[in-house]
């Protein structure tokens, strides 16, 4: 596996230079980005669904061809901030990736992504498990960004707290060509390539990147060589194919570990003791791809889609070293139309993740001799779907339907052959949702209930507090039920998007620690309260002017169990964001801010992480001629311009007090693009 995804990389990005020479080049439209969705079609969902009949709260964020140019985001959080409802919080923890949330789900989240559903180009980066891994991907070739900010499973399933589905297709005019070099703290280097061609009504695109930096805090380096294709092949009206791949070789990434409160005070850049001595850190090899075909069939429109996963993991933690070889795929069938007024849309898919896992001692960053663990792990789901939308006068009522079959098996393969370690569990879950719609010039509101189904993860099962082989089958999936109303459209040159919700989880899945650096365990821990508003605004002048804020109420609190009447940890209570970009020619300058307010770190409210204020600054330029067909686009930017020290993470109930994953202080970016048209 591992030669196989360094020499497919190597050869997709050697590939794309040449061809990007042979296109010819045309200056670079104008900047394009668009923050509410106004008449396209949702496309996180598996259903096309109008935003006109989307009677939930959906975000969508559009990276122009100008914008892609001339930044270089590193992390996901850069493209995503200003988006009301999501925290997406970059850990300065390569090892670890990004913690997202989803109006507070997805909290107990110690590494990757739990209770949020994440697809790239349409293929789930969430497994039949529920959990998200992100090292396939790379922020800086994201074209659009759709989020579904409220429970979701009656689209996705297991896992659907919230929807975040991206996109690296450009939608614009082809063909096109870059390349892209890109410096800046902490020995940050950077280079990376796209190709984009649209022959007739067709597109594909290829990239490929390379990153490697040391990391702001010690034990942090990072290096990475990611590549990916998309691509749409039209075969007729209404008829066509697309093909979409992605591959990763992650040889370092080192993790730092979270800081106790006195080792935060004293040096936010230092690493946790246990992580840096024992050599914390993982190394990935992992490749994925997905084929759809769509048509149009007596009337109605149908996509098949088929994809497969394989990933290839070593990852040494203080406590013992994990090696994880995983392959996963699935299907999905959905069919839609109308018929007599009613739009209606039926589907079913099947989604498998089979892992073999061994556990070992860790022995100066690598395996010891003697498996602690070795099991073969499986999770299954099998599920069928439904909704319908019927006009009733000025309304739009809309309801569908999800029914999910999730199996989970497990070999253990060191029970003395006794099959003591063994065991199967089934999950039977329906998940429905209800909402109303109301178009009005220039907008919609609209109010919605809707459920989430949040199974435990292989690992989760898999960290039995006892010690023993097998699954923790004792473990109960969270169920969510959620109320949403909100309006979203445009007034002259003002776009806004309002919500209110409330959502109540149940058999809450909390996590928890023995010891300091040790495994993290899970239970459930009776259930929480979630309510607040999000507000997101949009202004812009022909003038050159823009400006856009969020802001993001969020109340969250147990209401049942050992921590009933606390607040729930991860999650601040506030958190808003605002950007003012200003166009003086050429130039393009913006200044950025976020802040949030202080929030709780575990479930005794015993622990606090402080609030912060972080500002950034950027500036670009559209582009200088170098001649045949060559454009240059310098860039640079300034991250935490005021230096603010806090923490942009926290790990949740770790033991030892060691909760807070510093971010990084000031810093700096300067790169630049050649683009060809």
């Amino acid at each position: 596996m591992r030669v196989v995804t360094a020499a497919g990389l190597a050869a997709l990005l050697i590939a794309s230079l040449p061809a990007a020479a042979q296109v010819p080049a045309a200056r670079a439209p104008a900047d394009t980005t668009a923050h509410p969705l106004g008449t396209a079609v949702v496309t996180a969902t598996p259903f096309a669904i109008a935003t006109a009949d989307a009677p939930f709260a959906v975000s969508a964020r559009t990276r122009s061809e100008a914008e892609v140019g001339r930044s270089a985001p590193l992390t996901l959080d850069e493209i995503t901030r200003g988006i009301p409802g999501l925290h997406v919080a970059d850990r300065e923890n390569p090892s670890q990736g990004e913690r997202i949330t989803m109006r507070g789900v997805g909290w107990r989240a110690g590494f990757g992504v739990r209770g949020v559903q994440v697809l790239l180009d349409g293929i789930p980066l969430t497994m039949a498990d529920g959990q998200a891994v992100l090292n396939v991907l790379d922020p800086a070739f994201v074209r659009r960004v759709e989020v579904i900010r409220g429970p979701a499973s009656v689209f996705w399933g297991n896992a659907s707290g919230g929807v975040l589905a991206l996109s690296t297709l450009p939608e614009g005019p082809g063909p096109t060509a870059r390349v892209r070099q890109t410096v800046g703290s902490f020995g940050l280097t950077k280079t990376d390539a796209q190709v984009a061609l649209t022959p007739g009504v067709h597109a594909v695109s290829a990239y490929a990147s390379f990153v490697d930096q040391g990391g702001y805090r010690a034990h942090s380096r990072f290096r990475a060589l990611r590549a990916g294709v998309s691509s749409r092949l039209r075969l007729g009206d209404g008829r066509g194919i697309e093909v979409v791949g992605g591959i990763a070789h992650v040889p370092r990434a080192e993790a730092p570990g979270a800081l106790s409160r006195d080792l935060l005070d004293a040096d936010p850049r230092q690493a946790d003791p246990r992580s840096a001595g024992t050599g914390a850190g993982k190394t990935v090899e992992q490749g994925q791809l997905g084929v759809t075909y769509f048509d149009r069939l007596g009337g109605a429109a149908v996509r098949a889609t088929a994809y497969g996963v394989a990933r290839a993991l070593g990852n040494a933690l203080p406590f013992g070293y994990i090696d994880l070889d995983r392959r996963a795929g699935g299907a999905r069938l959905t069919a839609e139309g109308s018929a007599g007024g009613i739009a209606w849309g039926v589907g079913a898919e099947a989604d498998l993740q089979h892992d073999d896992r061994t556990e070992f001692a860790n022995v100066d960053g690598g395996p010891g001799p003697t498996a602690r663990v070795d099991q073969r792990e499986r999770a299954t789901d099998a599920a069928a779907f439904a909704r319908a939308t019927l006009p009733v006068g000025p309304l739009r009522l809309s309801g569908g339907l999800r029914y999910d079959r999730i199996r989970y098996s497990v070999d253990d393969r060191l029970g003395a052959g006794d099959g003591a370690g063994d065991g199967a569990r089934t999950l039977h879950a329906l998940s429905p949702s209800a909402g109303v719609l109301l178009p009005y010039a220039g907008g919609r509101a609209y109010a919605r209930v809707g459920t989430a189904l949040d199974a435990p993860t292989t690992q989760e099962l898999g960290n039995r507090p006892d010690g023993q082989g097998g699954f923790n089958l004792g473990l109960r999936p969270e169920a969510t039920v959620g109320v949403e109303a909100g309006a979203a459209g445009r007034l002259r040159h003002l776009e806004y998007d309002v919500a209110v919700f409330a959502a109540r989880v149940d058999d809450l899945l909390a996590p928890y620690q023995t010891e300091a650096g040790g495994p993290t365990f899970y239970r459930n821990e009776g259930a929480t309260r979630h309510a607040g508003a999000e507000v997101s605004l949009a202004w812009s002048h022909p003038a050159g002017v823009s400006l856009t804020a969020a802001y993001t109420v969020l109340d969250a609190a147990f209401t049942a169990g050992a921590s009933a009447g606390r607040r729930v940890p991860g999650v601040p209570a506030h958190r808003a964001s605002g950007a003012l970009e200003w166009q003086p020619g050429p130039l393009r300058l913006a200044l950025e801010a976020e802040a949030a307010s202080g929030y709780y770190v575990d479930s005794a409210n015993t622990a606090e992480s402080a609030g912060y204020v972080v500002a950034d600054v950027r500036a670009s330029h559209a582009g200088w001629p170098l001649g045949r067909g060559v454009t240059a686009v310098p860039f640079v930017a300034v991250q935490n311009v005021l230096d603010a020290r806090y923490s942009a993470s926290v790990v949740v109930n770790a033991a030892g007090g060691r909760y807070f994953e510093p971010a990084a202080g000031r810093s700096w970016r300067l790169g630049v693009s050649l683009d060809l048209r």
